[in-house]
């Protein structure tokens, strides 16, 4: 645990693992010292802060979950899970393996990943999510306009689309599932070059580049991409 101004690290300092040592620092003095001593191969922070406070959290084999934060938040992990709840401000999350979850959340959040799944619940601000081979599932999108793109993952968004709003989903090898009320009111656009498109909302099947309808008054914006996948929407009330 080091303090340097109003910054404070907390993190196990100088692990040797070939003479089995541990030692914890906290501004140059030593508060613990293992040697001789087989260390457990897995350390548990659990901290308390105020909600206002600003956090980063970083590591290589590392999970985090956050929880009632009323901050900005800033997640960069080499691989494990990251689970976010009840959170208000940005979030940012840079992640090379494991799953993300962000459930409740008010403010823009930014996912940027390259395998495992992404999940988002109840979330009201702006959203951006990359990956390159995770699955991404949007869950009851209350607001704020939505991008995610993945490259041999699939996209599920199933829930209204933010009013006036824009949703833009691509995927290269997956496939588009979205389940939207019936009072659905959106421009969409669809490109496809080897994939299928089917609508509920329209009748039959259209293949090809691409093409655009509109449903209801058209005042959100709807934009799906599928290089081979299928692209589906589905009326919520009739979810299999």
């Amino acid at each position: 645990m080091t303090r340097r101004g109003s910054v404070l690290r907390v993190r196990s300092a100088s692990w040797d693992q070939a003479s089995d040592s541990l030692e914890i620092l906290d501004d140059e003095r030593t508060v613990l010292r293992l040697k001789g001593t087989r260390i457990p191969g897995l350390i548990i922070y659990q901290v308390t802060i105020p909600a206002w406070l600003p956090v980063e959290a970083s590591g290589a084999l590392t999970s985090v979950t956050v929880e009632g934060l009323r901050a900005q938040l800033e997640i960069t992990l080499f691989q494990g899970n990251v689970r976010v709840r009840d959170h208000q401000g940005s979030v940012s999350v840079r992640t090379l393996a494991g799953e993300t979850v962000v459930e409740e959340s008010l403010g823009s959040v930014k996912i940027q990943g390259w395998k495992g799944p992404v999940t988002l619940r109840g979330m009201e601000g702006s959203v951006s999510v990359e990956t390159t081979s995770g699955n991404i599932t949007f869950t009851d999108h209350r607001g704020g306009s939505v991008e995610a793109e993945t490259v041999a993952g699939s996209i599920t968004y199933d829930g209204p689309l933010p009013q006036a709003g824009t949703v833009s989903l691509a995927t290269h090898a997956g496939g588009i599932d979205l389940a939207l009320p019936a009072e659905t009111d959106a421009a969409v656009s669809v490109r496809t070059l080897r994939g299928t498109f089917t609508s509920e909302f329209l009748t039959g099947e259209r293949s090809g580049k691409s093409f655009r309808f509109q449903i209801g008054s058209g005042r959100s914006i709807l934009d799906l991409e599928s290089f081979s996948g299928a692209i589906r929407i589905r009326r919520r009330s009739s979810r299999e």
